[in-house]
């Protein structure tokens, strides 16, 4: 009993380290991409892009009444709080396959399996920010369910199986379509025990998965009581459909051989490098549970290891530029491979016979896993990254009072949800979110903000037109200079360079001066370790310097000589003039 309570003073000792080394590395905001979304999204209990996410959304939003740091902050640390979670259960399932195959407590290769993990580029990149909050939620559920049809498969257990189903059901009502994928495979340990399993068992247990999932009532309820984020609108069955089912993604499909070319040696370099040397023992587990006798649990390991690789990779075909997303969706296949190499581990472990063979061995694995750590840790501290919240303020700081702004790309939309739906700031301007407005509900959700336009659903350009000849002559209207859907429609304006934006106009020139850029949040610089670990940060980093080549020409065409010179000045030693000093 006291060796036990020791040990589980010393995984709570690790857990604890773990979380406050994710602490000091989250980041102080928001990272570019989804994540200002999934804060504004939980804070006002709205909802946000598809699937809705709902179950993560209440939870996001139960974990905010913690009652220090800002909303986006607390958004980080949730994620960091799931990964850590997600860590234990490593550590457990970890634990109990090497005991079931190879005899012993299997303590240390618990330790080995969560230090591993938590070091792991992948893994430590995700629980530091908040949309990775939603994927590590994913994890942490598909953890359970394997932990649960590993007891399922030694030995059947009515309540273990409920358990399973209600999980599932979770699961679904958190990010389906990446655990729709697990379900056939999930369902082995309950093929296999079929014989055991009663009417009133299996009835129970789908009912349980009916309640997991009855989460998803959070979108049509909150749709009714119209939150301030409220995108699809799911307040119809229709419009609840239409968001639930993703059906208003339709980027251009990539052909399978073309995607493959590049996603297949993406996804064997993630295997290779996210663990470091580490994943030579992988092969070893495998061995080694076979040898043992338990080919049958390898087998069910392997095979949801296969699903987790077949979907992102083989289904999914991903663009160039997007295929950090594969990265992230590989990341169930990630940990079936980190029990392999915890068994892979253990079993090498049992073949030696010398102590001092086996203290060498241990020996390595922590100077691997510490190399690991120090490593990951350059890359994925991100303390300092102010990048993309100072990217929003300038945008909002670039229009004029009760401006509008048409937007497109996430970097650019994102940041100001979150502004303005969450801090409160530049509610002034009137953000026209270009995607949406080729829907009924994206232009109507602009009328009920911003007072009643005229709209077609479907007619993206009738509404576009409809929104610039409504404010025209009332107030400055602008576009983000990455509009692709918007330069598409046939609308009767030019649009010339104001800063980080483009004045929407008749031609007349967007500015006379350089002095809008000398106005943006830029004192603290762009570190150039956030540039080097992050194309994001890079590409951001490269609009500022974009834009003030784009207004220097517009300048010169004017005979603003003077003004042009000093931009492309600036635009030369672009961010050079600005990184943080050290």
């Amino acid at each position: 009993m006291e060796k036990d309570n020791l040990k589980r003073a010393i995984l709570a000792v690790c857990a604890l380290f773990i979380f406050c080394t994710y602490l000091y590395c989250i980041f102080p905001a928001f990272k570019n991409d989804d994540s200002p979304e999934t804060a504004a999204a939980a804070y006002t209990l709205g909802i946000g892009h598809s699937p809705g996410y709902p179950i993560f959304t209440m939870a996001l939003k139960t974990f905010m009444t913690f009652p220090a740091a800002s909303p986006a902050f607390k958004s980080n640390m949730f994620s960091a709080v799931l990964a850590v979670l997600a860590l234990i259960m490593a550590y457990s399932s970890a634990k109990k396959i090497c005991s079931i195959a190879f005899g012993g407590s299997a303590y240390a290769f618990g330790l080995f399996a969560f230090f591993t993990a938590a070091f792991s580029f992948i893994f430590w990149n995700q629980a530091v920010e908040a949309k990775g909050g939603i994927y590590m939620l994913n994890l942490l559920f598909l953890t359970l369910q394997l932990c649960l049809a590993v007891d399922l498969i030694c030995s059947y257990d009515p309540g273990r199986m409920n358990m399973l189903f209600f999980i599932c059901g979770l699961s679904m009502a958190n990010h389906w379509p990446s655990q729709i994928i697990f379900i056939p495979v999930l369902m082995y340990p309950v093929f296999i025990n079929i014989k055991k399993v009663s009417i009133k068992n299996m009835a129970a247990s789908v009912l349980l998965a009916a309640i997991g999932m009855s989460a998803y009532l959070y979108l049509p309820l909150r749709a009714m009581n119209s939150p301030v984020l409220n995108i699809g609108n799911p307040s119809s069955f229709g419009s609840f459909w239409w968001v639930v089912s993703r059906a208003g993604y339709s980027a251009a499909k990539i052909p399978f051989m073309t995607a493959l070319k590049y996603q297949a040696p993406a996804m064997f370099s993630l295997f290779a490098g996210n663990y470091s040397i580490l994943w030579v023992l992988a092969p070893a587990g495998i061995y080694g549970l076979v040898k043992k006798g338990y080919g049958k649990l390898a087998g069910f390991l392997g095979a949801v290891m296969l699903v987790a690789v077949f979907f992102p990779v083989f289904i999914n075909t991903t663009s160039r530029e997007d295929l950090w997303m594969q990265d992230i969706f590989l990341m169930p296949a990630l940990y079936i491979m980190l029990l392999f190499i915890a068994a892979g581990a253990a079993f090498i472990y049992g073949l030696l016979k010398r102590s001092y063979t086996k203290q060498l061995f241990t020996v390595i694995l922590a100077l691997l896993i510490a190399a690991m750590g120090f490593n990951n840790f350059k890359k994925n501290d991100s303390s300092r990254d102010f990048n993309s919240y100072d990217f929003g303020n300038n945008i909002l700081s670039t229009a004029d009072y009760d401006g509008v702004i048409f937007a497109e790309g996430d970097y650019y939309i994102m940041p100001v949800i979150y502004m303005q739906d969450v801090l409160k700031r530049r509610t002034d301007v009137k953000l026209a979110i270009t995607n949406f407005l080729q829907f009924g509900w994206g232009a109507g959700d602009f009328g009920k903000k911003y007072g009643y336009i005229q709209y077609k659903d479907g007619d993206p350009e009738y509404n576009v037109n409809s929104i610039i000849g409504y404010y025209k002559d009332k107030t400055k209207i602008y576009k983000t200079i990455f509009t692709p859907n918007m330069d598409s429609l046939n609308l009767p304006y030019g649009s010339a360079q104001y800063g980080l934006l483009r004045v929407i106009s008749d031609g007349k020139a967007g500015a006379s001066s350089s002095a809008i850029f000398k106005i943006y949040a830029v004192a603290r610089g762009f570190d150039k370790k956030y540039l080097d670990n992050s194309p994001v940060n890079t590409y951001l980093s490269s609009i500022y310097a974009a834009c003030m080549v784009t207004q220097a020409q517009e300048l010169q065409k004017t005979g603003s000589f003077a003004s042009s010179a000093e931009l492309m000045r600036m635009a030369l030693f672009y961010p050079d003039t600005v990184i943080a000093k050290k």
